[in-house]
């Protein structure tokens, strides 16, 4: 049962990005501030922090596809990017040491990787037509923050969820 449990959050988390879009207004802030939440992809990559770079892809390529299917009509652009960003964070495991502010850290830079390769797929292929400074300005840097802060929030949840799904895995070995 609790093997289900990390999965199910992550699905949770998916499912509450479309409803914190409907409860927060689209525009908030100076400027018009557009917030993205990036509540899924905060949790893969930390996910993908703690449990390695399998794990992280995996949750990656299935959020990824899922995003893809559900927001978008545009299959692959957010199931390579998810994946992309897990694999990146789950390989850096050996290089930083585990502790919020490096996940926070962690977890900013990967959102922000992605909203940069989102938005460069899409203005290639023409699905977007908003210009480099109106995305930066009104939609990259409310995102960060917001994902940042998020991330905060998660953090000692997430990893209480994590060390129970180790001491479950490990009483089976």
């Amino acid at each position: 049962m609790t093997k289900y449990l990390l999965p199910a959050v992550v699905f949770l988390l998916f499912i509450l990005e479309s409803t914190f879009v409907r409860w927060v207004p689209g525009e908030v802030g100076p400027g018009e501030w557009v917030v993205v939440p990036r509540f899924s992809l905060v949790a893969l990559l930390m996910i993908a922090f703690r449990q390695g770079r399998a794990a992280g892809v995996l949750y990656g390529l299935s959020i990824g596809l899922l995003y893809d299917m559900y927001y978008t009509g545009l299959i692959g652009v957010y199931t390579f990017s998810y994946a992309l960003m897990a694999y990146v964070t789950g390989s850096s495991v050996r290089l930083l040491h585990y502790n919020i502010f490096v996940i926070t850290l962690t977890c900013t830079l990967g959102v922000a990787a992605v909203e940069w390769i989102v938005y460069g797929i899409l203005l290639i292929i023409g699905h977007t037509n908003e210009g480099l400074q109106t995305f930066a300005y009104t939609r990259f840097i409310p995102t960060l923050i917001f994902n940042a802060i998020f991330c905060v929030l998660l953090f000692k949840p997430l990893e209480r969820l994590m060390e129970k799904q180790d001491l479950v895995d490990q009483s089976r070995v």
